[in-house]
């Protein structure tokens, strides 16, 4: 039985701003659940994690699988509204069915009590913020930041493809595991669409990462509101790049003359735009610069804002970098390769990586251009990382390339075949970023990011 509800004040300084189609929400208030009660008939509440304006998350075990589980109780207004209502539960399957590895899985959906609900995996993660102070930072390195601003971008995306949409972009929405994995969370309130058409009647987000056509109710389609996950995505890049939030600057002078003339009608919106940070090098402005223009028309989408930082990382790094390691990465597994890529990113930032699905397009490559490492899973068809790594030792060329073989399976008599073909190093998977720094250290000393800041 749920315990007498009580509203609890929000910490002004991450205070979320909504509202709801143009009309004031119902001020409802939500249940107490205090650890040792079980909810939902299933979910053990062990402590609660934190508090929002629409939201109580807490840690609890899952009963029926033996699973800790992370579980966010929504406040009742989205059940007494009946649009909210189906939209939550139509978002909630949407979000359900899609699988990324930068995005929080949702393991279930339901209602209890008039109370809506998600249930999410409990990571060993820590959010963006925490982790970047924990690492001298903001600012953090560039190499270092993009390499994580990446993994949030490809996270988005994913969002975005699905038909999603995030609402509230910020450093305390990222987490950031132990092994260097980002993952967008807080999806509770991400909202569904099918067409540019569709209104959206909730929006969201955070001041100092808010959207600024989101202050007066500006946007109300699938494409606008992916548009203020844009900005906010630019604007957590600006905190971790310059060590804060981006600046605000007057509105162009002509847009004065358009409100007057009638031909731009928006009384409430707001006079400012946020402008990139003079201590940023140039090519990192220039990255940011449309991802927070005032005119959601002009900004990118996050694929590209994603791609404009990995160049403007690119160019910095190259004025620097007197040589640049290139690494060839071999998985049959798409989200397996497409994880150690963002490992090998994150972990050597300055590199030339080339991932590819089939062996022996890699090997072709490599017998093109001797690469300073390989990384090549172990089981997989036609040439598999065995017949791979003899190859590459076989060839005069690229006898003595370092070469890591990967597998999900195997002990002492697979590493005892791969030694004898030449394999340098056996890695047992899942990867994570401290066994894969230590051996790309061993193998490539000197190659691996600095954490001195740039």
């Amino acid at each position: 039985m749920l315990q007498t509800c009580r509203l609890r004040p929000k910490d002004e300084r991450t205070r979320t701003i909504h509202t709801h189609s143009r009309s004031l929400r119902p001020r409802v208030l939500r249940p107490e659940i205090e650890p040792g009660q079980v909810f939902a008939g299933r979910y053990m509440v062990t402590r609660t994690l934190g508090r929002g304006g629409t939201s109580v998350v807490h840690a609890a075990m899952d009963t029926r699988l033996k699973r800790a589980v992370v579980l966010k109780i929504v406040a009742p207004y989205v059940a007494v509204d009946p649009q909210l209502r189906a939209m939550f539960t139509s978002e909630g399957e949407a979000m359900a069915r899609l699988r990324h590895p930068n995005v929080v899985e949702i393991y279930d959906i339901g209602e209890h009590d008039g109370c809506p609900y998600l249930v999410m995996p409990y990571l060993a993660a820590t959010d963006l913020a925490r982790w970047a102070r924990a690492h001298g930072g903001p600012p953090l390195t560039v190499d270092m930041a993009v390499s994580l601003l990446s993994q949030a971008c490809a996270g988005v995306v994913a969002l975005h493809r699905a038909g999603l949409v995030h609402g509230d972009i910020k450093p305390s929405n990222i987490l950031v595991s132990k092994d260097g994995r980002v993952r967008v969370a807080d999806l509770g309130l991400s909202r569904a669409g099918r067409g540019r058409d569709r209104a959206l009647p909730v929006l969201g987000g955070t001041p100092g990462y808010l959207a600024p056509e989101l202050v007066s109710c500006d946007t109300s389609t699938l494409e606008g509101a992916q548009k203020a996950d844009v900005y906010a995505l630019a604007a957590t890049a600006h905190w971790l790049l310059a060590g804060h939030r981006p600046c605000a600057t007057p509105e162009p002078a002509d847009a004065d003359s358009r409100i007057a003339s009638g031909e731009e009608r928006r009384e409430a919106r707001p006079r400012t735009s946020a402008v990139p940070s003079a201590r940023l090098p140039e090519p990192l402005a220039e990255a940011l610069r449309p991802a927070l223009h005032l005119d959601p028309a002009v900004r990118p989408d996050v694929a590209t804002l994603r791609a404009s930082l990995l160049a403007a990382r690119d160019r910095l790094s190259r004025s620097r970098a007197p040589s640049t390691p290139f690494v060839v990465l071999v998985d049959d597994d798409p989200l397996a390769l497409d994880w150690l890529e963002q490992l090998v990113t994150l972990l050597m930032p300055s590199a030339e990586v080339v991932a590819l699905l089939d062996s022996t397009a890699a090997l072709e490559l490599i017998r093109e251009r001797t690469p300073d490492l390989v990384i090549t899973d172990l089981q997989m068809p036609g040439l598999d990382g065995l017949a791979l790594t003899g190859s590459i030792r076989a060839a005069p060329a690229t006898r003595s390339v370092p070469v890591v073989v990967m597998t999900a399976v195997g002990g002492s008599r697979e590493w005892a075949r791969l030694r004898e073909a030449g394999a340098s190093r056996f890695l047992i998977k899942p990867l994570d970023l401290e066994m894969l720094t230590d051996v790309v250290m061993r193998l490539l000393p000197g190659a691996c990011a600095s954490r001195a800041r740039s």
